[in-house]
């Protein structure tokens, strides 16, 4: 199962932030009603972090979005599914990276954590992980065609 991807239940939830941080907050050991400005200043450092925003989310921010008070803006609500997944045992890495689809033609395992940008093929505009940073081509056929298409005469 992939965790760090939000669910078709997750993403229903996108609708209502409020009652996702009310989790959140729940789920970091706080009543959501009675939480201090030190517990929600905890809440807010972990989603701030999770985000990797800079400067961090307040605890006031919070508390009005608990409150009815503001929106929950997107940002906060996609850092609270990532936090929901952290906090579900999942790591960290994982919770902040983003799901794409991806063709391997080596070992990688489901689920792996790709820490590499991926570039175009200087022969074929394939976009790959180069295993080196100086790689210029996906594969030594494609290095080939380039060089014999652009060879000198």
């Amino acid at each position: 199962m992939n965790h760090n991807l939000p669910s078709t239940q997750q993403q229903a939830r996108l609708v209502d932030g409020v009652e996702l941080l009310i989790e959140i907050i729940q789920s970091c050991g706080y009543d959501p009603m009675f939480a201090n400005v030190i517990n929600l200043e905890d809440v807010a450092g972990r989603l701030s972090a999770i985000a990797g925003k800079s400067p961090m989310w307040s605890w006031r921010y919070l508390r009005n979005i608990i409150n009815h008070k503001l929106e929950p803006g997107k940002p906060i609500v996609e850092a609270a599914l990532r936090l929901e997944i952290a906090l579900k045992g999942i790591q960290v890495d994982i919770a902040k990276s983003d799901r794409i689809d991806v063709h391997a033609m080596g070992n990688v395992r489901p689920g792996s954590l790709i820490l590499a940008d991926s570039k175009p093929c200087a022969g074929c505009g394939l976009n790959y992980v180069p295993r080196v940073s100086n790689q210029r081509f996906h594969s030594d056929a494609c290095r080939k065609e380039y060089r014999h298409r652009h060879k000198a005469w």
